[in-house]
């Protein structure tokens, strides 16, 4: 049985991913996704750790379209006029190019 927060979501990229090492040489890849949603962009935060960071590190590049699965995550935040925010993350579990 599948978890209740699993997320299928297919877009195209919107800027290079952003690679970095977090903790003990943990791989961490971020991007954004732009998604259609009702005909209208919808831009979705993502977020992938290990094994799945390093698939996806070299070929996560503006324009390219991929089809992500994971976990709705979300944080909280104070920006820097003290507003307190929230931003949801999809954590990337697995990841697949779709060719053209």
């Amino acid at each position: 049985m599948q978890d209740t927060n699993y997320v299928h979501i297919t877009g195209t990229v919107k800027a290079d991913a952003e690679a970095r090492d977090v903790r003990n040489g943990l791989r961490c890849i971020d991007f954004t996704l732009v998604v259609n949603f009702h005909n209208r962009p919808m831009y979705t935060s993502c977020t992938a750790y290990g094994e799945a960071a390093e698939s996806l590190d070299g070929y996560v590049e503006e324009g390219e379209r991929l089809e992500i699965e994971g976990n709705l995550t979300f944080r909280t935040f104070t920006d820097k006029f003290g507003n307190r925010s929230t931003r949801h993350i999809v954590r990337v579990e697995k990841a697949t190019e779709i060719g053209d």
